[in-house]
């Protein structure tokens, strides 16, 4: 009792009143822990030889204890918990599990030390996109005789990820359901959650429901330009090897993606990213592609630029041709692009006003080039 009048800002779990104990940390960083006197039918706090790192000296927040279902009555803490639906449903929930790392972190534990994440202990608004600690993928089904769900283990195992539970972020980000009762590749069909799927938001910040869609538009389904929405169309290829092209509808004002006949050689099923899109200056909204393009200096810089021309070979692939059809080399082209950029950087170190450029002349064989 002298100590704590000494340092009043250590947390001591004996000083502590019952209904503040469970899930306190004292200031020597070790739990606080509730339990029942053995003479009387009265609580009383003692500190426990766990101890807790990174944290000290804390009282758990009348938000997390609501947030996380727990209580500050209860006497210990067994994982007999984690055979509660209702309870994983509310540590699991984002108002507990981003934000109260304190009990996060002593159920974490607790479920480390005697439990693995089994699918069919999960409740079932956490069981589709989950992984089991066998690295099975768990699967929502129907219940044969009632009209409830079931998450079980499925025989699908995932490579490098274990015991996970998707957060409702990537959910969210690539438009699939948590109550979905199994994947079908009938999603496919689908532009509106095609565009969810190949989002950046998604594509490139969910790998585990990438994967899951990867593997099943594998096993399951072709690329096919027709099912494409159109802000994906332009420079995809579908599983044929046959380029994609939006064209604009006969009947409407609306676009539609088509299949054209100009094959891909070593390239098939593909979609291309974002990156390549910004870096070579391209819109995935245009209808066709002319030639007209290399009559923009802009263009030609975008496209010979190192970030598109040396990592974007489906892009590039296509101009080449283009260019090839009207008897110009774009390795050339672009070379006589470095050349004009370099001069342009030489004469500017050297202070001098470049004045007007003239106009460039119609070359009349490719050969000028």
């Amino acid at each position: 009792m002298i100590e704590f009048l000494f340092y009043p800002a250590d947390v001591i779990c004996e000083n502590l009143p019952t209904n503040l104990c469970s899930f306190a940390i004292a200031s020597s960083g070790k739990r606080c822990v509730l339990e029942n006197h053995k003479n009387t039918h009265e609580k009383t706090c003692k500190t426990s030889e766990v101890v807790v790192e990174k944290l000290s000296g804390y009282i758990e927040t009348d938000q997390c204890v609501k947030a996380c279902g727990v209580c500050r009555e209860s006497v210990g803490v067994s994982s007999d918990v984690f055979l509660s639906s209702k309870f994983t449903c509310h540590l699991c929930s984002p108002a507990c599990y981003h934000n109260c790392p304190n009990i996060v972190d002593l159920f974490f534990n607790l479920a480390a030390g005697e439990a693995d994440m089994i699918c069919e202990n999960l409740p079932t608004n956490l069981c589709s996109f989950a992984i089991a600690s066998s690295g099975k993928r768990c699967v929502l089904e129907n219940h044969k005789n009632t009209h409830k769900k079931t998450c079980k283990t499925s025989e699908v195992v995932v490579e490098k990820l274990s015991g996970y539970i998707e957060t409702d972020q990537c959910v969210k980000a690539c438009g699939v359901c948590r109550e979905s009762v199994g994947v079908s590749s009938d999603v496919f069909l689908s532009s509106k959650f095609t565009c969810h799927l190949c989002s950046p938001a998604c594509y490139h910040n969910c790998p585990n429901i990438v994967d899951l869609f990867f593997n099943l538009a594998a096993g399951e389904a072709d690329v096919i330009c027709e099912n494409l929405p159109t802000n994906l169309c332009s420079f995809a290829i579908a599983s044929s090897g046959k380029r994609c092209v939006l064209e604009n509808h006969k009947n409407t004002q609306g676009k539609t993606c088509k299949t054209s006949e100009v094959v891909v050689e070593k390239l098939s099923g593909y979609i291309e990213t974002d990156q390549c899109v910004k870096a070579c200056g391209v819109c995935r909204e245009s209808v066709g592609v002319s030639s007209d393009v290399f009559l923009s200096s802009k263009f030609t810089c975008h496209l010979c630029s190192p970030a598109c021309y040396h990592n974007c070979p489906n892009i590039v692939d296509l101009f080449f041709n283009l260019a090839a059809g009207e008897g110009v080399s774009l390795p050339a082209l672009c070379k006589h692009q470095e050349e004009k950029h370099r001069a342009m950087l030489a004469i500017l170190s050297n202070g001098v006003n470049p004045g007007p450029v003239a106009a460039p002349l119609a070359a009349p064989a490719p050969t000028s080039l």
